[in-house]
């Protein structure tokens, strides 16, 4: 442990504080937590934070014959994490409980798991409310009877899906302080090309690094990554919607610094990876690239309301009109054979 990490600890232990195990413990007590600030702020760090205990592995053990599992015979196995951020061990690789979130489907039928919904405009927005599934808008309501708890993020309150906002329990306001720079840098095997200014400042040029083997270039990111965050979580039930006067008028549940560098949260996720972006296709049909339409898909499931559709789309084509078998022709309408 760090100098700092050792003084934020000791910080934590004050009267207006919380230690961090302890503000992590109150924090997964609220099954659906929305984490809110600015870009940067820490947001995605936290709720890597609050799911590091199911990363370390929790198991569970179900019969319940309503879930899916029970069905397929299996009855008991570790939490996994559905999250549209990326889970990574401290190698680098895919986390083996992190399962990437890409299809609302997995929301709909979803059991046991952490669902992590980070940059929570690319899933359930509030702009795009009438184009979420409507399975989708059901499953966030019902999410207890399926042990599903929720972590969303978001720059503000008012970002979210009405559905997902009212079904919150707790709200953790983020900010972020004393950025430093990415020391990361870019690796290449040997010489290459590098993209660079004229001398006159009026056209680009292309250049050779002439160093042999391997070797880093620095990656000029422009953001830097916050090293001091504090986090204070306020009950959601108290306010209908998110506001400047409420917050400074609401006393916080929870009260938190926290120190990244050096953290478990830190080596847990890959804070410059991909958020996967679910809802490419509208409930309208809709494609969110081009904006043009595409045909749904003729069902072909053999669910109990397609079986009975069958049947009587079955006896229709059967039915007899004055003794003559009749044709079933678009808009319900019947013609003589």
């Amino acid at each position: 442990m760090s100098v700092v990490s050792a003084l934020i600890s000791t910080l934590n232990r004050g009267p207006l504080l919380t230690p961090e195990a302890t503000a992590v413990k109150r924090r997964r007590g609220l099954p659906i937590m929305g984490y809110i600030g600015p870009n940067g702020a820490g947001k995605s760090l936290l709720a890597a934070q609050d799911s590091i205990p199911t990363l370390r592995g929790v198991p569970w053990s179900c019969d319940n014959p309503d879930h899916l599992h029970t069905r397929r015979g299996q009855t008991h196995g570790v939490r996994r994490v559905l999250s549209t951020m990326p889970f990574v061990t401290p190698s680098g690789a895919p986390h083996p409980l992190y399962v990437p979130l890409t299809d609302y489907s997995q929301i709909i039928f979803c059991e046991h798991v952490d669902l992590i919904l980070d940059e929570v405009g690319g899933a359930v927005a509030s702009t795009t409310g009438d184009d979420i599934p409507i399975g989708v808008k059901a499953s966030l309501q019902e999410l207890r009877r399926r042990e599903v708890v929720c972590r969303w993020t978001a720059p503000s309150w008012s970002r979210a899906s009405k559905v997902l906002r009212e079904v919150s329990q707790g709200v953790t306001l983020t900010m972020g302080y004393f950025p430093v720079a990415h020391k990361d840098g870019v690796p290449f095997d040997g010489p290459h090309d590098i993209e660079t200014l004229s001398v006159d400042s009026e056209t680009l040029v292309y250049e050779t690094c002439d160093i042999e083997g391997e070797h880093q270039h620095d990656t000029g990111r422009i953001w830097g990554a916050r090293r001091l965050m504090y986090a204070r979580t306020f009950d959601a039930n108290v306010f209908d919607e998110w506001t400047t006067a409420k917050r400074e008028k609401i006393k916080p549940v929870v009260r938190t610094l926290f120190w990244r560098p050096g953290s478990a949260a830190e080596s847990v996720y890959d804070t410059h990876g991909y958020v996967e972006k679910l809802g490419q296709v509208t409930d309208s049909g809709r494609c969110d690239h081009c904006g043009g339409r595409r045909t749904p898909q003729k069902c072909t499931c053999d669910s109990p309301a397609t079986v009975r559709g069958a049947r009587r789309r079955a006896a229709d084509a059967a039915a007899v009109v004055d003794g003559d078998t009749v044709e079933i022709v678009a808009g319900g309408g019947h013609v003589h054979a």
